[in-house]
């Protein structure tokens, strides 16, 4: 097997409008949502709203895939998640939080990897946190002491390598 690393040029054969969905997950947190939809407006793909507050926004969700699932209560996460994965068009998502701002441009590199490596299930970046002070703010990388690269010419052997080390896949392309 063979890796294909990604020379600069390399183009997904279809737009990325047309492979990822980012499923963005809400509840009672309007301010936040809104703020989220803003940061995702410019990126070129898919954009489904999950949101299961109590009350609809009065916002206009003409341009995302918006869903109010109000039925579905705060700890029913894996049903909201449920339904939202059942009605995707699109052959790649990520979830993202309200609170999430995940890279426009690290999103298009994931899906121009798996595109160019079909063996390949899950592509994951770095996660940043922050802890935000009265003058500054103070960013931590997360997942900093792990292998970055789980190459090998068996699929098996690749996953029982990320397993070792576990990096939850749940926020993964």
């Amino acid at each position: 097997m063979t890796v294909s690393t990604l020379p600069q040029t390399f183009e997904p054969t279809l737009p990325l409008s047309e492979l990822l969905t980012v499923v963005l997950i809400t509840h009672n947190r309007p301010v936040f949502l809104r703020r989220a939809l803003q940061y995702y407006r410019n990126l070129p793909c898919k954009v489904m709203v999950l949101d299961s507050s109590s009350e609809r926004p009065e916002d206009d969700f003409s341009t995302v895939d918006y869903h109010h699932l109000p039925q579905i209560a705060y700890w029913g996460l894996q049903s909201k998640l449920t339904f939202g994965v059942e009605r995707l068009t699109t052959p790649y998502m990520v979830f993202a939080a309200d609170d999430d701002f995940l890279l426009h441009g690290a999103l298009g590199e994931a899906v121009s990897f798996l595109e160019a490596n079909h063996d390949y299930a899950l592509c994951i970046g770095y996660t940043l946190m922050y802890l935000g002070l009265a003058g500054s703010v103070n960013y931590y990388r997360r997942d900093k002491k792990v292998c970055e690269d789980y190459q090998s010419d068996d699929a098996g052997l690749r996953l029982l390598g990320f397993m070792h080390q576990f990096i939850p896949p749940f926020y993964g392309v």
